[in-house]
Parts: structure tokens; sequence; C-alpha cells
């Protein structure tokens, strides 16, 4: 049996040691709007989408990915995430539409 690590510090996993599974997907969201009036713009998509191979072209798209990680990596890892959906939930100051204006 070959030696298990955490994907994060690479802390060999004993066997039978606790160690978790970390799963996850990214994928491309689209909020509906094309500029179609930016002709040299959308010139330079098309071109860079010519140009780029199928597998850049898929990883822009969507991507998953499965790690083992060791328990202190699972903390640091659940605190971070707390982290970013403590910003996400914050509410906007007032006068503000979020996008810095």
């Amino acid at each position: 049996m070959s030696e298990v690590r955490c994907a994060f510090c690479a802390l060999p996993l004993a066997p039978g040691s606790l160690r978790y599974i970390l799963m996850w997907k990214m994928f491309a969201d689209y909020d509906g709007i094309i500029n179609l009036e930016d002709e040299r713009g959308l010139e330079s998509t098309v071109q860079a989408v010519k140009e780029a191979n199928s597998a850049d072209l898929e990883d822009q798209v969507y991507m998953e990915s499965r790690h083992i990680v060791c328990s202190s990596c699972r903390e640091e890892i659940l605190e971070s995430l707390d982290g970013i959906e403590q910003v996400v939930d914050s509410p906007e100051p007032e006068g503000g539409n979020g996008e810095g204006e």
C-alpha cells in the first residue's frame, strides 16, 4: 500500500488515521451581459478562443478536483471558507453598488 499524504501540507497519514476527502467544483458564471457594441473586444475574444487549446477552454468553463487532507488542514480550509462567507454576506455600504461606485 502506498503512503498517503495530505494534499495541502504533505503530512504522511498513517493507516487508519483520521483524514478527510475534499471535493470541489468551480464553473463559469454568466451575468447575461454581452457588449455587442464593442466589436474590437468581440474580435479579440473570438481570436483568443481560436488560439486556445480545448483543455484550457474547458478549464475556463468547468473544473473539479478531489484531495485527501489531514484534520489540521481541514480546520484551516474551513476557517478560510468561513472568512469568505462573512465577506460575501456582509451588507453593502450605503450609496454603493458593491462594485466600488
